[in-house]
């Protein structure tokens, strides 16, 4: 429950009186789990990733991923799941982000290791 705030005005003076408590801190949401399957493999390597989050003060309103570690947000949800093809080799850094209804923000990381394709 968000806290209310009573504002007077007296004009004969231009007198402005505000009571009410000051808003409450806004707690980032929790990151309760966070997964990535399979974590390695060759490419293309098809992964679902499958974030879940609590905000103790409010809810979480959207999820979004950074797949390559890149700082770059790729996907956004409100489901916490999605799925993701790497395309080539390398090791990723696969990025959960948690956004609350106020802004607040968590992320959770998992390394991805994929092995480019090779012939016999």
């Amino acid at each position: 429950m968000r806290p209310v705030v009573t504002c007077t005005l007296t004009f004969g003076l231009l007198l402005v009186s505000c009571g009410g408590s000051p808003p409450p801190a806004n707690y980032p949401p929790e990151i309760k789990s966070f997964d990535v399957q399979p974590d390695q493999g060759t490419a293309p390597l098809a992964v679902t990733i499958n974030c879940r989050a609590q905000d103790p003060d409010g809810m979480v309103v959207e999820y979004q991923y950074d797949f390559e570690g890149d700082g770059r947000v790729d996907f956004r949800d409100r489901f916490g799941v999605t799925t993701h093809t790497y395309g080539k080799g390398g090791t990723y850094r696969a990025t959960c982000i948690a956004v609350d209804d106020l802004g607040a923000k968590s992320r959770a990381v998992k390394e991805v290791m994929v092995q480019d394709f090779s012939l016999p």
